[in-house]
């Protein structure tokens, strides 16, 4: 390989690099302040303390299983899934990131590693624990969408008891082993009904999952939560003109943003190949013996494939973010003190009473 295509080969590496930096800055920021995606946090902190029943904005109180408030319990639980999403988000964000020049002293900061894949030829990176991050990634991606789809269907339906079982099935899945559940004191209550509402041998598989999502259409992004007068008054004017530019950018005649769910199961099927034992010499850059214009083919070859999934799953995070705000707006709406929808909210707790609740034993109160 002549000196000019060698150049090329390193700068797409560098390039792709670059690109899944920005993809998360943009979406997450950077630790501490997150500031990408704090509004979004700030935004579920707001609409939690608007909760009914919530006490000094510090906790929630409101009765759990027969007659109980069914209806806010389940909005409790979903803004508490809302932000357990952004949450996840961030940890994978920076756990994918730092993941990269783990191994090596001189590229375990992103400008050290940025550094080394523009100016050498022989930089390394962590491909196996690269590629099963962002696999995991994927995965709670896959669950995210199945939890948005089957919620937009059965509120459809107007399926309450179901959609009130789908929102514990989803944050406690896996709750027999959740160390907190089983001993923190004043938890027992929870750990019975949970016990009564999620049967045995019912959890989710991804590939079950992931079969139900490629059938689903295409995502639209076609919802903004309105963040008030919270503005820091004290903002950049460059901050000011970003800000105008995304309001007419999402003004625009309402032309939504499309996204197909079929590159999950091309994406999912790509990163299972990179982790397949067989196929050790070619995920794991660090324990290959190559090196020169072989080891920065593999490395530039494994950064596009890096990239192609990580600019899927960033961009259909944000809009799950913004759909999950959506709904949790639709509900708790319901309850505003100038609009109470009486009907709307009785038809939800009858539902879920009479259908999931009649026969449960257990009624304590959430606090």
């Amino acid at each position: 390989m002549n000196k000019k295509k060698l150049k090329k080969v390193i700068l797409d590496r560098y390039l792709d690099f670059q690109f899944i930096i920005e993809n998360h800055r943009e979406l997450y920021g950077s630790p501490p302040s997150w500031k990408g995606i704090s509004p979004l946090v700030n935004h579920t902190r707001d609409l939690f303390d608007k909760l009914p029943g919530n006490k000094d904005n510090k906790r929630i109180k409101c009765n759990i299983g027969k007659n109980g408030n069914h209806y806010i319990h389940f909005l409790h639980e979903l803004i508490l899934y809302s932000q357990k999403t952004m949450n996840n988000g961030k940890y994978y964000s920076n756990l994918f990131l730092k993941s990269f020049g783990l191994h090596y002293s001189h590229t375990r900061s992103l400008i050290g590693l940025s550094h080394a894949l523009r100016k050498h030829i022989n930089a390394r990176i962590d491909t196996l624990l690269v590629f099963t991050i962002t696999r995991s990634r994927l995965e709670e991606l896959i669950l995210n969408l199945y939890f948005l789809y089957k919620s937009k269907n059965l509120i459809k339906e107007k399926k309450w008891d179901e959609l009130y079982k789908l929102i514990f099935k989803i944050n406690f899945s896996g709750y027999e082993n959740d160390i907190n559940l089983k001993f923190r004191k004043g938890r027992r209550n929870i750990k019975l009904f949970l016990d009564y509402l999620l049967k045995k041998n019912n959890k989710l598989h991804i590939s079950e999952l992931t079969k139900y999502v490629v059938k689903q259409r295409d995502l639209i992004d076609d919802f903004r939560p309105s963040f008030g007068n919270k503005i820091n008054n004290k903002i950049t004017k460059k901050d000011k003109l970003l800000i105008k530019k995304f309001k007419l950018h999402n003004d625009k005649n309402e032309k939504y943003d499309h996204y197909s769910m079929k590159p999950i199961s091309k994406l999912y099927d790509m990163l299972s190949l990179e982790l397949h034992p067989n196929n050790l010499f070619l995920r794991n850059v660090i324990t290959t013996i190559s090196d020169g214009v072989e080891l920065a083919l593999i490395t530039r070859n494994h950064m596009s494939k890096i990239l192609e999934c990580d600019d899927y799953i960033c961009d259909l995070n944000q809009v799950l973010y913004f759909q999950n705000i959506k709904l949790i707006h639709l509900f708790l709406d319901k309850t505003n003190k100038e609009k109470i929808d009486l009907e709307f909210i009785n038809g939800f707790n009858n539902s879920v009473e009479n259908r999931l609740m009649k026969n449960c034993k257990y009624s304590f109160q959430l606090r």
